[in-house]
């Protein structure tokens, strides 16, 4: 359990973490201009990330492992599958717990991105892949609730479109077409080239956490020991 007393990040045995004056303090000193609180339905968890999305809006992600997360999470008891793209973005790795009850999973054991969810309302808080070099944390914001929500209107990226089921509402773009069978990518309602180059140099800035918060990889890590590998058969394509 994190907490913050004393001068750097420590670990209580049990109950609810609340911010204190040093963590008031220290989020006056990071600035106050953008940052987006992460909530569960249950209220258990909290979390809050600082910095803008290192990418300016939400992307679409059509791929199978984000439709068998969210089916997993409903049959746990959480938020019904959307039957949609799975919407996220992505915010520097800079996170304050305000409260935690939370508990990892992966689909398979050799998978690179640990899920991080409520214990109590299987809602998705965010997730870490060893793509983001450490430096971003995924949010999936409509598996959770958060503000301010991202401009689904200026930007989007479209990812893994040969995984989506066919059967499933098509994916609007800014630009009012329809992206189906190609990756799309716009930033500012204006298409991009170069989708790749764009992520890994997005993802390639490094983070500087300021004392006593934390990131979404030192939670994965204090979650390590036990989570949940639930080794599920990959889904297949459409």
């Amino acid at each position: 359990f994190l907490s913050r007393r004393g001068p750097g990040l420590k670990f209580a045995r049990a109950g609810l973490f609340v911010l204190g004056q040093v963590a008031s303090a220290k989020m006056a000193d990071r600035g106050q201009d953008y940052k987006t609180t992460v909530k569960c339905d249950c209220g258990e968890c909290e979390i809050v990330l600082y910095g803008k999305p290192v990418y300016p809006n939400g992307n679409y992600c059509c791929c199978n492992d984000c439709r068998q997360s969210a089916q997993y999470l409903e049959k746990q008891g959480g938020r019904k599958e959307l039957k949609e793209p799975a919407k996220a973005v992505w915010y520097p790795n800079d996170i304050d717990v305000v409260k935690e009850n939370f508990y990892a999973f992966k689909l398979r054991d050799k998978t690179i991105t640990t899920k991080v969810a409520c214990k109590k309302c299987h809602n998705l808080i965010f997730a870490q892949n060893d793509f983001y070099q450490g430096n971003v944390t995924c949010v999936y914001y409509k598996t959770v609730n958060v503000s301010p929500m991202p401009n689904e209107a200026k930007s989007c990226a479209v990812f893994c479109t040969s995984e989506f089921p066919p059967t499933y509402p098509k994916i609007k773009m800014p630009e009012g077409k329809i992206a189906f069978q190609c990756e799309k990518f716009f930033v500012d309602g204006k298409p991009t080239e170069g989708l790749m180059e764009f992520l890994m140099k997005a993802f390639s800035k490094k983070v500087e956490n300021p004392k006593g918060s934390t990131n979404g990889c030192q939670i994965v890590e204090k979650l390590k020991s036990d989570v949940v590998v639930l080794n599920l058969e990959p889904l297949k394509d459409f």
